[in-house]
């Protein structure tokens, strides 16, 4: 099946404006807060300057994510107590209030 001049041309601006998006992110930093840093630290996580808050995100929720399955994992294998559950998921979350604080205040603006 060939393209058509026209579909070309829409696949070129995607291309084109992925590119620049690209680009983009290349030349941006972000400072970090304190606190942030603080809490991305205590899971092991430093960002650079120039790593978007987005993905570091992305990461701390696959993790938790990760850590939650691998409870529920565990209650139905009959190593922790279905009675005992709630609360060790209370306990997880308590872990990651990093997840509840939007994205916007994760860095400063100058």
């Amino acid at each position: 099946m060939m393209r058509s001049s026209m579909d070309s041309d829409a696949f070129k601006t995607r291309r084109s404006a992925e590119a620049s998006t690209r680009l983009f992110m290349l030349c941006v930093m972000f400072r970090y807060r304190e606190t942030v840093l603080n809490e991305l630290a205590r899971h092991g996580i430093i960002p650079r300057d120039d790593t978007p808050p987005q993905l570091i995100h992305e990461f701390i929720n696959a993790l938790y994510v990760y850590e939650i399955r691998s409870l529920r994992k565990q209650m139905r294998a009959g190593l922790i107590p279905k009675e005992d559950y709630a609360r060790r998921v209370e306990e997880l979350h308590k872990r990651y209030p990093i997840l509840s604080l939007p994205l916007g205040y994760w860095i400063e603006i100058e």
